[in-house]
């Protein structure tokens, strides 16, 4: 009796079971395309990846609508078509131990079948040993259903649609949250045309009948990192920075090179939104560098936070580690602490001989410039209806700053600032 009831717990069906192929692509697809900017971001890669010097991106709907880039890249082979969107086919690595060296955007082969699962994609694409170029439409798998052949130039052109049309509550959630997710576009996009170099990137943004453009981003093909400040930020932002020089960490395995804003009242932001970091020139998250900068800054200017674009270069193979996450915005950096710790240094240098620390409340040279400023913007009035001035703050790019205090946060500092002069 016990050998016949073994036998059949043996022979019963199991409770594990694998998940099938198809399952796993939208499940894993959903964790690594999870908004528009990510899903331009892996475009945009794309074409910087295959050597592209003019890049042209169409947003409609700010991204929800669709998402279309031209490039002037390498194109793709035909022999590549199939294996184009099949999930984790790449040209970039061979084994684990490439990761350690590997100096494209793009490495794990992920990207366009993720697209593909998450929208709608197809692909314009001519290699520079073809003679026409091959329209490519893809299913939700990857699978290519739709193959064409049509004239044009040598390079590629990808049409995202839709994002997540097959994740209803996905998508009325970016419906809903559609302004700040496009915010996170346009900072994405900046990040990017920031570290460009020798590529000329044009962004502009459509209603969703793809009328009425409006130009968001534009630099020049020619381009330095300053020359990329003024053509995103504008002329008055980049004066208002300085150049950090460059900094050596111990053993000159690291680097650090960039702008930062001046410690002026005036000079900063009253968010820091605009401070981006780059490792081996791969647009990042480094939250121990934002809070380092911010950490010197304010003992400088306590209200405000700088504007800042910090380049990281690794010269060591293995001192960084960027697979953390599918984005790649996560990265482990080898001596973390020794590089920020000399930036520090450095920012102490360059602002000591701009302003002094400071210890008390603003002085009064401070407090003029901040009533000059809000005597210029348009302020609300007693009933809670506006009031405009004669004359308005600036609201273009152009200008040297934007969106610095609000008007609560003024008063408040400068009647602080008043009761110490007066004790």
């Amino acid at each position: 009796m016990e050998v016949e009831s073994r036998c059949d717990v043996e022979q019963s069906e199991s409770l594990i079971k694998a998940i099938s192929k198809e399952n796993v692509h939208f499940i894993c697809s959903a964790q690594v395309i999870l908004s528009p900017a990510i899903a331009l971001k892996e475009l945009l890669e794309n074409s910087l990846d295959a050597g592209a010097t003019n890049i042209e991106v169409k947003l409609i709907d700010q991204g929800s609508k669709s998402i279309i880039i031209n490039d002037n890249g390498s194109g793709v082979k035909e022999v590549d078509f199939e294996s184009l969107t099949a999930k984790h086919h790449t040209s970039k690595l061979a084994d684990f131990s490439d990761l350690d060296s590997v100096s494209t955007f793009g490495f794990r082969g992920e990207a366009l079948s993720s697209l593909c699962a998450v929208g709608k994609l197809s692909m314009f694409t001519r290699h520079k040993d073809a003679h026409l170029g091959t329209r490519l439409e893809f299913d939700p798998n990857g699978r290519i259903v739709s193959r064409k052949s049509e004239p044009r130039g040598i390079g590629t052109s990808a049409v995202f649609q839709d994002i997540f049309h097959t994740f209803p509550v996905r998508q009325k959630e970016l419906a809903r949250n559609l302004k700040k997710e496009y915010a996170k576009v346009i900072h994405m996009l900046q990040s990017y045309a920031l570290g460009a170099k020798n590529v000329r990137i044009n962004v502009v943004s459509c209603k969703q009948d793809g009328k009425k453009s409006e130009s968001v981003l534009s630099i020049r093909e020619k381009n330095t990192l300053k020359d990329n400040i003024v053509d995103i930020f504008g002329p008055k932002q980049c004066q208002s920075m300085v150049d950090i020089g460059s900094v050596p960490i111990q053993g000159n395995d690291f680097v650090l090179k960039g702008h930062i804003s001046t410690c002026q009242h005036g000079q900063g932001r009253s968010r820091p939104d605009r401070q981006f970091f780059f490792v081996n020139n791969r647009p990042c998250d480094l939250s121990n560098g934002s809070k380092a900068i911010n950490e010197i800054y304010h003992q400088y200017n306590r209200y405000q936070y700088p504007v800042c674009v910090i380049m990281v270069s690794a010269f060591t193979e293995g001192s960084v580690d960027i697979n953390l996450t599918p984005d790649k915005r996560q990265v482990l950096i080898e001596k973390e602490s020794e590089i920020w710790d000399a930036l520090k240094e450095r920012l102490k240098e360059i602002f000591d001989k701009i302003a002094p620390p400071e210890t008390g409340s603003m002085n009064n040279l401070e407090s003029n410039k901040l009533t000059n400023y809000f005597e210029e913007v348009k302020v609300p009035g007693e009933n809670g209806d506006s009031v405009e001035n004669k004359t308005r703050a600036p609201q273009n790019r152009d200008e040297n700053v934007e969106d610095n205090f609000s008007l609560s946060e003024f008063k408040a500092k400068l009647a602080n600032s008043k009761r110490s002069q007066t004790s």
